[in-house]
């Protein structure tokens, strides 16, 4: 049974919170970029050749991001591009030798182009997932494209195409010289070419190894002279090259360790790049250079110690036009740039960071924090592109942040790979090291109510993982449950009540706990029975204490409104539908906002203005705004303003509508000057019926000789409850769009159902001016 005194002090603090909403709703909602943080899973890069400032990169989870000066500054490019379905994702681009304006990418959902660098793009071939295109460098209406069921081309900027090969291809290039051969390379059998621009094709060479991913690049002045790099995630990986064309190849590199990509420098072709991994059995990057035609290499190790996570540089482009100027693409990292010729990198700001697992605005110091896929705290005022790393390497990879209530100068992290949980006191510009460490913490919380206790959930290494609880703000910490738990909560006016929810091997039952002791004794509350994944989600209703609000893999939504007694499962009809990655609340009304992962690639936001029950989806223009999903979220309060902010997989934070302090979107809209209201309810306070009247004045000529109509202007009479919520909304204009005066409220919602006694507001909305005064409170009574 629940205690009292929570009870009571839940239902203080819920009456609390309520407070008139509805004058501060907003017009025009959508989602904004919040430019950042920087990162992006890069896998190849373009530069132009007529204009070298115009670069693009594709991020595999985002799409396509442009840089107009010479990669210092990187901004998205995706109107238009589909969603990929599944891997690959955004894995090509091809920017036109002769029309840098036209580019071509590709996906799972198929070849894409642009004629207008990169501001809209158009499906030009379905059906296909290509891993490169080539355009012919003397005619660049010749297209061919190497996919994952054969080679395509087309001879018309892509209007129509023909099928060549069939075949799984990598890779495909036009020798610069004689762009009647072409080459390329099927994973199966070895390297094809093509002596008459792609219609036929013979298979030339099977010495490059096969069942693995393999590049080619071309000498631009001796095209017959090859070089291949052959990369495999087991076994040796090799560095060919060929000097009659492909037919024979011989080793000049190899390496235990990553090699996956290829550069000939078209400048001074004796030059060689590669990329490819530091360590085989950990992290980093490294670039290994030639400069005698790939007959020896030279190995650099790039300066990338400030991330956790730097797996392996993926990709590397040379600049055609400058040899000094190399780009590298690193997964989750982003871009590193050398401006002379690899001696000193640096890493410009590229605004398509997966973000991880929690994305947190302060409202009290103004900052958004959110982790980055590379493991570290970053943190940005709203609105700004004043991007901070707080961490670094050696806080490991960032999971979970915890703030103190009382002090937010105080701050706790949970870190993965051989992690701990640190604590910073100058908010977070300096970290020590908890006397929890060495596991994997995926998950810490510090009490609402007693910020010295903390919770956290450690899921590794098998002697540590479980919940664990400090009552001395970190000092020393407790062992208080075993198993791996991955979601943890505090209720907001108990310490002492905590919950845990457990994501245990596959096959195994999910269960929800919960003590009221701080730890020293456990129930089972909630059992989800989908092993694995599990729940990932435990929040609080911040006006309602005693409503939690969860996620299960085969329960979906889930809800107790008796904190954990009992509960209600699949709430919208979730089940199936996806991962429930993150949940928030609005603190001022309780609206819900839910973050859904339907896969690593598409995802969407959804809301809920009744505790659950109903949801509503999120959108841009009828679509979710970006080609990837959402794995994180947060709602706040700040001076009346929500501070809702989603974290993406692959296109960094965004907002809805606007961040506390940023200012109101203004709406470029016609405005009616001279436009007054009488606005009356009678009788108020009413039991069962109550006429509203409404009179506009006539200081404009739109409500004389050319009145207002639904379709210019539309307006109506809108109800809300005392939190905000829509109740009922009336059209002002009949069926034939003639404008009316008085309507009658008979004391229902929009589905027929009596509402509650209590306050409400009616309000004249005007979509596209403003009216005032144009609310009015009313009072129902039974």
């Amino acid at each position: 049974m629940r205690s009292n005194h929570i009870i009571e002090k839940g239902i203080l603090l819920f009456l609390g919170f309520i407070f008139l909403a509805a004058s501060a709703l907003i017009a025009d909602e959508r989602w904004y970029a919040l430019d950042g943080p920087s990162g992006a899973d890069v896998w190849d890069f373009d530069v132009s050749i007529t204009n070298p400032n115009n670069l693009y990169v594709t991020d595999l989870h985002g799409g396509i991001l442009a840089s107009t000066d010479g990669g210092s500054n990187w901004f998205p490019t995706r109107n238009g591009l589909g969603i990929a379905g599944g891997n690959p994702g955004f894995s090509t681009v091809t920017i036109d030798p002769v029309y840098d304006s036209i580019v071509y990418t590709g996906n799972s959902d198929g070849l894409f182009k642009t004629t207008d660098s990169g501001n809209n793009w158009a499906l030009l071939l379905d059906g296909v997932i290509p891993w490169q295109t080539a355009v012919d460098p003397q005619d660049h209406q010749h297209l061919i494209i190497a996919t994952t069921t054969g080679i395509f081309y087309s001879t018309n900027e892509g209007a129509n195409w023909d099928y060549a090969l069939s075949g799984y291809f990598y890779t495909v290039l036009f020798n610069p010289l004689h762009p009647d051969t072409v080459i390329a390379f099927e994973k199966d059998s070895g390297v094809y070419r093509s002596v008459d621009g792609g219609s036929n094709w013979s298979l030339i060479s099977s010495t490059l190894p096969t069942g693995r991913y393999t590049l080619i690049d071309i000498d631009p002045i001796t095209p017959s002279i090859l070089y291949a790099v052959s990369y495999s995630t087991s076994g040796t990986n090799y560095i060919y090259k060929s000097t009659n064309g492909g037919e024979n190849w011989s080793i000049k590199l190899s390496d235990e360790r990553y090699l996956i990509s290829i550069s000939v420098d078209k400048q001074n072709p004796a030059n060689i790049w590669s990329a490819g991994q530091k360590d085989k059995f950990g992290f980093g990057a490294v670039v290994w250079k030639s400069t005698n035609y790939g007959e020896n290499w030279t190995e650099f190790v790039l300066p990338t110690s400030d991330h956790h996570y730097v797996p392996f540089a993926r990709t590397i482009k040379v600049d055609p036009t400058n040899s000094n100027k190399i780009f590298v693409g690193i997964p989750w990292v982003g871009i590193l740039r050398s401006i002379d010729g690899g001696i000193s990198w640096s890493a410009p700001h590229i605004p398509a960071a997966q973000t991880q697992h929690f994305v947190h605005y302060d409202t009290v110091t103004n900052y958004i924090y959110t982790s980055t896929m590379a493991g570290n705290l970053v943190r940005v005022t709203p609105g700004g592109n004043d991007w901070l790393m707080l961490t670094d390497s050696s806080q490991s990879r960032v999971h979970a942040l915890a703030i103190n209530p009382e002090n937010h100068q105080e701050m706790f992290i949970a870190s993965t790979w051989d992690g701990a949980v640190h604590k910073s006191t100058d908010g977070g510009s300096t970290w020590s090291q908890t006397s929890l460490y060495d596991c994997d913490v995926d998950a810490i919380v510090i009490s609402p109510s007693s910020p010295n206790v903390l919770v956290a959930g450690v899921t590794n290494t098998t002697s540590y993982y479980g919940v664990w609880v400090s009552s001395n703000s970190g000092l020393t910490w407790s062992k208080k449950l075993t198993g791996q738990f991955y979601a943890v909560a505090i209720h907001p006016l108990s310490a002492d009540t905590i919950f845990a929810a457990n994501t245990g091997p596959m096959g195994e039952n999910t269960y929800i706990r919960r003590t009221e002791n701080r730890g020293t004794t456990w129930d089972i509350v909630f059992q989800d029975g989908s092993g694995g994944s599990g729940c990932r989600n435990l929040t609080f209703d911040p006006i309602n204490p005693n409503i939690i609000y969860a996620s299960g893999q085969n329960n979906g939504f889930i809800r107790s409104t008796d904190c954990g007694d009992n509960w209600d499962t699949n709430l919208g009809g979730f089940q199936g539908a996806g991962t429930i990655r993150g949940i928030a609340i609005d603190p001022q009304n309780g609206d819900i906002y839910m973050s859904l992962a339907e896969d690593f690639y598409t995802g969407k936001v959804y809301k809920s203005t009744d505790y659950g029950n109903n949801w509503t989806e999120m959108l841009n223009d009828g679509r979710w705004v970006v080609n990837t999903a959402v794995w994180c979220i947060t709602a706040e309060r700040k001076n009346d303003s929500l501070a809702l902010i989603v974290g993406t997989r692959g296109c960094g934070l965004y907002y809805w509508d606007r961040l506390p302090g940023t200012g109101v979107k203004e709406k470029k809209i016609p405005r009616l000057t001279g436009l007054k209201t009488v606005l009356s309810v009678s009788p108020n306070p009413f039991r069962k019926k109550t006429e509203i009247k409404w009179t506009l004045g006539t200081g404009h000529s739109a409500l004389g000789e050319n009145p207002i109509t639904n379709d210019q202007c539309p307006m109506t009479i809108s109800i809300y409850d005392v939190s905000g919520r829509l109740v009922k909304s009336f059209s002002l204009f009949t069926p034939h769009s003639s404008l009316i005066s008085s309507l009658s409220w008979d004391g229902t919602n929009e589905h027929g159902k009596e509402v509650a006694p209590g306050v409400y507001f009616i309000k004249i909305v005007g979509a596209t001016y403003m009216l005032r005064p144009n609310t009015k409170k009313v009072i129902v009574i039974r």
